[in-house]
């Protein structure tokens, strides 16, 4: 059967629309198709200006710089987004920090909570490229400078203190930087799965105990990319039980000596689980500690 074949590289005609689209711009009046149109042709521009090697690319670099220091906010932003993203693949790291500041500061008008998110985020990025280009002092006070919009629970303010960390473990600040890591993996349900911030707690040394606290912790790790929850978590002391999102009713059990999730739902019979008498063993699911003090019972029908 023939199958056409589309043409993804033709940079005269991505020049043309470019060029189309910068003159027509100006007449779109209602701000959501504005916005998107922008960012639209700042994305065929983006693609492009990489092509170094055809003159047309030029055309792209043009067109981006001129709305990265544009007086229209929504030409503004695209323009500064996509000059971000181009200094980032480049690993031009201030010039991305700058860049994603004055991407971020398109929104600094807007009272709707989905903008405020979107410029933290912005904000977080430049921390980051701050960071990466060796202005530990700058990224944190950029980083310092996210309000997270009034959502503490968010993958933001997650990506917000990890960022935030590294620079106070950099600055030779390591206990406020495990302090700050840890504040972030509780309050922040999945971002252990979404970051590495585990990795750099062990690399710091651990988490540290609570002085009212008599137990070890360990995080059991994702079962097939999945987060495991439970309202109480059960355990027989060798196995931990507990139930995912995804499927309903679907119990796992995480066996402490192979460190592995097995899928016990079609298990008849209960799972007994008791607290074993002065154990100073606790376990976390995710990132929620769990206090084993009395008896549970997880099951299947």
């Amino acid at each position: 059967m023939y199958k056409r074949q589309v043409r993804t590289r033709d940079y005269e005609a991505m020049a043309e629309v470019i060029e189309f689209g910068a003159r027509v711009v100006d007449q779109i009046k209602e701000d959501n198709v504005r916005k998107r149109f922008t960012l639209g042709l700042g994305e065929v521009a983006f693609a492009l200006s990489r092509q170094r090697s055809d003159p047309r690319s030029e055309v792209a670099k043009t067109l981006l710089q001129n709305w990265g220091e544009s007086e229209d906010k929504y030409k503004r932003h695209a323009g500064a987004m996509i000059l971000a993203k181009n200094a980032s693949f480049e690993s031009r790291h201030a010039d991305a920090a700058r860049w994603y500041e004055t991407a971020a500061a398109s929104y600094e008008i807007s009272d709707a909570k989905q903008d405020a998110q979107a410029k933290d985020n912005l904000l977080i990025r430049a921390g980051r490229h701050w960071r990466m280009a060796g202005d530990i002092k700058k990224a944190k006070i950029v980083l310092e400078s996210v309000d997270l919009s009034g959502d503490e629970r968010t993958l933001n303010r997650g990506y917000r203190d990890v960022e935030l960390g590294i620079c106070l473990q950099e600055l030779g600040e390591r206990d406020r930087a495990v302090k700050v890591w840890l504040a972030a993996a509780e309050a922040v349900p999945t971002l252990v799965q979404n970051s590495d911030v585990a990795k750099r707690l062990k690399a710091a040394g651990g988490v540290p105990l609570r002085p009212e606290c008599d137990i070890e912790v360990q995080y059991l790790p994702p079962y097939k990319n999945q987060t495991v929850f439970g309202v109480t978590l059960a355990t027989t002391g060798r196995r931990v039980f507990g139930i995912t999102r995804h499927r309903a009713n679907q119990i796992l059990a995480f066996d402490l000596d192979t460190k592995k999730w097995d899928d016990v739902s079609s298990a008849r019979t209960a799972c007994a689980c008791s607290m074993i008498a002065n154990s100073k063993t606790a376990l976390s699911l995710g990132v929620k500690r769990v206090n084993i003090a009395a008896s549970f019972v997880f099951g299947s029908d």
